[in-house]
């Protein structure tokens, strides 16, 4: 789930009050303020690359490029 889906999700809620809404509001963008404007921009671009190469696998499976989607590796 993405910032924009919490922040709707906490704003539809409607067993919170305001306060509450305000700090879990607050809380989800505490990340962002810490972030130096070098971080945050290299973070936005990031979320742009991921979401056009699941658009392009995706693509790529139903043209009969690819077989499927690669497996991933949990490191620990």
């Amino acid at each position: 789930m993405n910032q924009r889906e919490l922040k709707e999700r906490i704003m539809s809620d409607p067993d919170l009050t305001v306060a509450e809404k305000n700090r879990m509001l607050r809380d989800i963008r505490a990340p962002y303020y810490q972030m130096s404007d070098e971080e945050l921009l290299q973070l936005i671009d990031l979320e742009h690359k991921n979401q056009y190469i699941f658009e392009r696998i995706g693509r790529e499976i139903e043209c009969g490029k690819r077989a499927g989607w690669p497996q991933t590796y949990h490191l620990q």
